[in-house]
C-alpha cells in the first residue's frame, strides 16, 4: 500500500510531466511553492537541491515554514491557483494525474473514511479549477500529516521504524546492578506473546521498573517506546516529542495515529501507573493497540493479565545486589540484614550503599535496625487497597529508617526537596538546568547524592528519582515555598523576562505544573505573586493547560473570598482559554469586560488595568469593532504612561497592537511618535522576532507619510535582525 504523502504525490506529478517541459526537481518545487517563496516573510528562505531531493524522495519532512504558510485558507487558494496556471500546463494528461492522486488517497488505509470523503468531495471533477483545488488540498494534507520516511514504509512487513521519529522516548537500560529475575523475564515473554498486554504489579521499590527495562533490552523489538506516567496518560502521549510536532493542537491525534499503527513487533513500556481504570480511562484505549504493552504499577487490575513481583526468591540474588556496592567477606553477617528488610529490593540496595559510604559494619547496621524495632512482617502489615497503596503505610518504615541513617545535611535536603518538584520520576532531567535553577556553585553535592543512590543518573549529565525515593522525600523532606524559595524565584525571573526566548520552556512549564500541584504553601502572598507572574509567559508559548492549572489553583486558594486583583487575573486566564482553546471570541470579550469592571483603577492596579484594557481592545479589533478597539487601546496606552511603564519591554505587545490599529485607521505619524523611543538604541539590541515586528510597523508608518529614505533604512535593519534568527 502506498501512503498518501508528499513524496508519493510528487512521484505521480513528476511522472506526468511532458517531454517538452522537462525541468529539474528544484525548479518544479520553486514553481509549485511560488506563493510561499514570494511572501515578504519568506524572502530569506533558500531552497537547495539536496533538501528538495530529500523532500521528494521521502527522506525528510518538508519545511515547517511551508506547512504553516499553507495552513491559511487564503494561502492554500494561492497554491491551487499556481497548480492551475503553472503546473497543469506541464502535464501531458491532467485527468490521469487527478485520477491517480484520487486512487492514492482512497487506497490509503491509514486515513479515515470521513477524511477521504472530505478531501475528495465533488470527485469526479468537471473543471480544472476544481482539480487544482483538489490537488492543493491533498498536497497540504500530505505535508501536514505525520511524517514517516519512505525507507520505513518500504519495510516488508510489520511496524514502521520510528527510532528517528520519536525523540527522548527510548526505553532506558536497567541499572548496572540489576541482577536475578530470570524466571520473571521468561514469564513476561510468555504472557506478552499470548496476551499482548501485561501489568507488572507490586509494592514500591520491589524492582518492577528495572525488571521491565531488563525484559525490553533482552528482546529484539523493532520499536521500544518508553512513557513515564505522570497521572494523565492522555496528556503523557500528547506531550511526547515527534520530529514533526509543529502544531500543538494536533499533537495528540498525530501521536495516537502513529502508536496505533504499531504491530506486535513493537513494545510500549508505561512506567509507574499507580491509578485505577476508573480514574484514568485512557488506559483502556491504549490497551486496544496492536503492539505489545507492558505496564508497571502498584495497583491491582482485576481480570487483566498481570504478574505480581515479589522479593527475591533466591538469597544469592540479594547477596549479589549488595556485593555490587560492598564486598561481602562473610555472608552470614549479611543474610540477617536481608531478612530484616524482608528481601525488599530497594532496601537491600540501600543497605549495600550504607555499608559502602557511611563507614558502618554489617553488625552495627543490624543493631541499629534491631534497636529501632521498626521491622514488621510485610505479609501481615501490607494490605493493598484498590489504588495500590498500603492502608497504614507500614511497609515504608524500613526505608524511612535507612534513609535517616544517611544523615543528610541542609544542602543535600534542599536539593532533594527541590528535585521532588521536577519532572524526574523515572524520566531524565538535565543536571545543568537543575543546577542553574537552584543557583548551585558546583555539582559536588548532587554527585554525592547520586553515589549514595538517592538520585539516579544514566550518564552523569541527567537526574532521575525512583518513585519510592520521591515518596520518601515528600514524606520526610516536603518541598514548600520557604525551603524552595531560590528555585521558585529563579523560575519566576525566567517568566518575567517576557522579551527573552527560553530554550527549555517545555520542561520549565512541566516543573511549574508539579510545583502548583505538590508544593506546601507556607508563604501564601509570595506564592500568589509567583502564579501571577508565571501565567503570561505560558500564554507567550501557548501552554494553555498550564494557564488552566493556575486558574484552578487560585480558585482553590481563595475559595469564595477572592481579592480584586486575583479575581481579575482568574477572569483573564478564563478569557485566554476561551479565545485560544475554545476559539470563542464573544465569551473571551465578556470575560475581559468582567475583569476590567472588577478591578479598581488605583495606583497599585494601574499596570494590570492597562493589560486588561489592551487585551480587550485586541479582541474588539479581531471582531472588527474598530471604535471599541481604539477606545480600549488608547485607554491602555494612557494607563501605561500613568504608571511609567510605557517604555518597558513588558508593555511591548500592547504597544504593537495599538500601533498596528493606528496604521489600519490611518494615523502613521502617531505610530512614529510612539515607537521611536524604543528604537533609539537599536544598534545594541539583540536580534528577536519581537524587534522585527516593531521595525516592520515603523517602516509601514514611514511609507505612509512618504519618508521612503527612513522606510528603506528600517527595511535593511529588519533584514539584519532577522537573518541571525533564520540561521538558528
Amino acid at each position: 500500500m502506498n501512503r498518501c504523502d508528499f513524496s508519493n504525490i510528487m512521484s505521480i506529478m513528476k511522472e506526468h510531466i511532458s517531454e517538452n517541459f522537462q525541468i529539474s526537481q528544484i525548479k518544479f518545487i520553486t514553481e509549485l511553492f511560488e506563493s510561499f517563496l514570494n511572501e515578504l516573510n519568506s524572502k530569506d528562505f533558500m531552497l537547495d537541491e539536496g533538501q528538495v531531493c530529500r523532500w521528494i524522495n521521502g527522506q525528510a519532512k518538508i519545511s515547517v515554514s511551508i506547512i504553516q504558510y499553507y495552513s491559511e485558507p487564503l494561502n492554500l487558494k494561492f497554491l491551487a491557483n499556481t497548480i492551475e496556471n503553472k503546473i497543469f500546463p506541464l502535464f501531458y494528461d491532467i485527468y490521469h494525474v487527478v485520477q491517480l492522486i484520487y486512487e492514492l488517497l482512497i487506497k490509503d488505509n491509514s486515513i479515515s473514511e470521513q477524511k477521504k470523503e472530505e478531501l475528495s468531495n465533488g470527485y469526479p471533477f468537471k473543471t480544472q479549477i476544481q482539480m487544482a483545488d483538489f490537488i492543493a488540498n491533498i498536497l497540504y494534507f500530505g505535508i501536514s500529516r505525520t511524517f514517516i520516511p519512505q525507507k520505513a514504509l518500504k519495510e516488508k512487513s510489520g511496524s514502521a521504524v520510528l527510532r528517528t521519529q520519536i525523540i527522548g522516548h527510548d526505553i532506558p537500560k536497567p541499572c548496572r546492578w540489576f541482577c536475578g529475575r530470570e524466571q520473571e523475564i521468561q514469564q513476561i515473554e510468555k504472557l506478552l506473546q499470548t496476551e499482548g498486554k501485561l501489568f507488572l504489579s507490586g509494592i514500591a521499590g520491589i524492582g518492577k521498573s528495572e525488571l521491565a527495562k531488563a525484559y525490553a533490552h533482552s528482546k529484539h523489538y523493532k520499536n521500544m517506546i518508553y512513557i513515564a506516567y505522570t497521572g494523565d496518560l492522555k496528556h503523557d502521549i500528547a506531550s511526547m516529542t515527534f520530529i514533526d510536532d509543529y502544531e500543538q493542537t494536533m499533537r495528540l491525534k498525530r501521536h495516537e495515529m502513529v502508536l496505533s499503527l504499531l504491530e506486535d513487533d513493537s513494545l510500549i513500556l508505561i512506567d509507574n501507573i499507580n491509578t485505577t481504570l476508573e480514574d484514568d480511562q485512557y488506559i483502556m484505549k491504549l490497551l486496544n493497540y496492536r503492539c505489545h504493552v507492558l505496564i508497571t504499577t502498584r495497583s491491582h487490575f482485576e481480570d487483566l493479565p498481570q504478574i505480581s513481583i515479589k522479593p527475591f526468591a533466591n538469597i544469592d540474588d540479594s547477596l549479589n545486589l549488595i556485593s555490587y556496592f560492598y564486598p561481602i567477606d562473610n555472608k552470614e553477617q549479611i543474610i540477617p540484614l536481608i531478612n530484616a528488610v524482608h528481601g525488599h529490593t530497594f532496601a537491600i540496595e540501600m543497605i549495600g550503599r550504607l555499608l559502602k559510604f557511611k563507614n558502618i559494619t554489617p553488625l552495627e547496621l543490624y543493631n541499629k535496625i534491631k534497636f529501632k524495632n521498626m521491622w514488621v512482617n510485610l505479609k501481615e502489615k501490607i494490605r493493598m487497597t484498590k489504588d495500590g497503596t498500603s492502608k497504614k503505610e507500614t511497609y515504608y518504615q524500613h526505608i524511612h529508617m535507612l534513609f535517616s541513617l544517611f544523615k543528610l545535611n541542609k544542602e543535600q535536603k534542599y536539593i532533594l526537596s527541590s528535585l521532588s518538584l521536577m519532572p524526574c520520576v523515572n524520566q531524565n532531567f538535565e543536571l545543568s538546568i537543575f543546577a542553574e535553577w537552584l543557583e548551585l556553585k558546583s555539582f559536588d553535592t548532587i554527585m554525592y547524592l547520586i553515589d549514595i543512590g538517592l538520585i539516579q543518573s544514566e550518564n552523569g549529565n541527567d537526574l532521575k528519582l525512583s518513585p519510592i525515593v520521591m515518596d520518601i522525600i515528600q514524606a520526610d523532606l516536603p518541598a514548600n515555598t520557604t525551603n524552595c524559595h531560590v528555585l521558585l524565584e529563579h523560575i519566576e525571573n525566567i517568566c518575567l523576562s517576557h522579551n527573552a526566548e527560553y530554550e527549555h520552556y517545555e520542561i520549565l512549564f512541566k516543573a511549574i505544573d508539579i510545583i502548583i500541584e505538590k508544593i506546601d504553601i507556607k508563604d501564601k502572598e509570595y506564592f500568589i505573586r509567583f502564579l501571577d507572574n508565571v501565567y503570561p509567559y505560558m500564554d507567550k508559548y501557548q501552554y494553555y493547560s498550564g494557564i488552566e492549572h493556575i486558574k484552578n489553583k487560585l480558585y482553590d486558594i481563595f475559595k469564595n473570598n477572592i481579592p480584586f486583583r486575583e479575581h481579575a487575573i482568574m477572569l483573564e486566564c478564563e478569557a485566554i482559554l476561551a479565545l485560544e482553546v475554545e476559539h470563542d471570541f464573544i465569551k473571551a470579550k465578556e470575560l475581559w469586560e468582567q475583569a476590567v469592571n472588577i478591578l479598581p483603577e488605583t495606583e497599585e492596579y494601574l499596570y494590570l488595568c492597562s493589560n486588561l484594557h489592551g487585551n480587550l481592545g485586541n479582541i474588539y479589533l479581531q471582531l472588527k469593532d474598530f471604535k471599541n478597539a481604539m477606545a480600549h487601546m488608547e485607554y491602555a496606552f494612557k494607563l501605561l504612561k500613568q504608571c511609567n511603564m510605557i517604555n518597558s519591554y513588558d508593555a511591548f505587545i500592547q504597544v504593537c497592537n495599538y500601533t498596528e490599529l493606528l496604521i489600519q485607521t490611518g494615523n502613521p505619524q502617531k505610530v512614529i511618535e510612539i515607537l521611536q523611543p524604543y528604537l533609539e538604541d537599536i544598534a545594541y539590541m539583540p536580534p528577536s522576532n519581537d524587534l522585527a515586528i516593531l521595525l516592520n510597523l515603523i517602516q509601514k508608518a514611514y511609507i505612509m507619510v512618504g519618508d521612503f529614505e527612513k522606510a528603506e533604512f528600517y527595511n535593511k535593519t529588519i533584514s539584519q535582525h532577522l537573518t541571525p534568527i533564520l540561521k538558528t
